[in-house]
């Protein structure tokens, strides 16, 4: 969230609700950036309520997951990873009231991983992110882009031409790309784009997971949306 005057807010508060927008996607699907959100002080606090706290400088909207007396964990639902553990006396109210807002068109990405094991190693990951994931191997679809991904390609995918936000992006992952006619190997052509993830560094270095959380972050940066 932006930065908002603390003491302005818990005087809000103090007349019943304080109503403000939502920025930023880590609390998608339950939240889409622009969602106006209502908060109410509250006397107390459960586990699955999402509240509004100070975080340093920062103010955040997350749901409790847990607590421990005045220990209270966090999290964003679109998020991988706990926050820092909070005090209860930093929550300033929880959500009580939500609306959307006007529906937006969103980027249709779709991975279709063409190794069996790659597939089931990052299929936990599809799955927490909510994305939408396949296993076919040499399977090109008509009705979107086909992009597939190479270590050795000298065009990174931050770079590649945005297609319409209405378009279906289906991502190879895995294909055996070459650039001039081989047994087993596909020829580049065959796809509408052949672009690197990340570095060439991380390439190699990353672990098939990591990479695809690389590859993740980079498309929600290139459209600054989330799907």
């Amino acid at each position: 969230m932006n930065s908002i005057n603390v003491n302005f807010i818990k005087k809000m508060l103090s007349y019943g609700a304080f109503t403000f927008s939502i920025n930023g996607n880590s609390m998608e699907p339950r939240f889409f950036q622009g969602d106006m959100v209502k908060i109410a002080a509250c006397p107390d606090y459960r586990v699955d309520d999402i509240v509004l706290y100070e975080a340093g400088t920062r103010l955040v909207v997350h749901r409790i997951i847990d607590m421990r007396g005045e220990l209270v964990v966090t999290k964003g639902d679109n998020n991988l990873f706990l926050d820092y553990g909070i005090k209860k006396s930093a929550i300033l109210g929880k959500v009580v009231d939500h609306t959307p807002e006007a529906p937006k068109k969103r980027v249709a990405v779709v991975f279709n991983f063409w190794e069996e094991a790659l597939y089931h190693e990052c299929k936990p990951y599809c799955e927490t992110l909510n994305l939408h994931m396949m296993f076919m191997e040499n399977h090109f679809f008509e009705e979107g882009e086909n992009i597939a991904l190479s270590a050795a390609s000298p065009v990174s995918i931050m770079d590649m031409e945005k297609i319409a936000l209405d378009d279906k992006l289906y991502i190879h992952i895995g294909a055996p790309i070459a650039d001039h006619h081989r047994e087993g190997f596909v020829h580049k052509d065959r796809f509408d784009g052949v672009y690197r993830s990340g570095t060439y560094t991380s390439s190699y270095l990353l672990s098939p997971k990591e990479h695809f959380l690389v590859l993740y972050g980079e498309l929600m940066a290139y459209w600054n949306i989330s799907q």
